[in-house]
């Protein structure tokens, strides 16, 4: 329970649960005993604690990520956005060895790539 209190990463959060479901699965078809019931409800209340700190953490990165987005004037421009990245992959494409130059970016855009050694 301990680990399940201190993680806040949602994937971490998911594979366990679904881990622990496997758990309680494995438990209920493998028998009947009263050791594997009582593994099993624990396994159970493990799944639940896991599925509450899912919903607590959902919740915090809506309110932190979602609601309390502001955006830049950047962010409103977002043809720019979009024009930048597609220029800035244009560039990686005619200069895969990662050169962010003013001059690489003018012999690739200027006149052909003449420029670039």
């Amino acid at each position: 329970r301990p680990f399940l209190i201190q993680q806040h990463d949602l994937d971490s959060l998911c594979s366990t649960v679904a881990a622990l479901q496997e758990e309680v699965h494995t438990q209920k078809v493998a028998g009947g005993t009263d050791a594997g019931e009582a593994v099993e409800t624990v396994l159970s209340k493990l799944v639940q604690d896991a599925q509450e700190r899912i919903i607590y953490c959902t919740l915090l990165v809506l309110r932190d990520d979602i609601e309390n987005f502001h955006p830049t004037t950047d962010d409103l421009d977002y043809p720019a956005k979009l024009l930048k990245l597609r220029d800035g992959a244009i560039q990686t494409i005619a200069d895969p060895s990662g050169s962010t130059s003013a001059q690489g970016a003018e012999g690739s855009a200027g006149d052909g790539g003449a420029q670039r050694a």
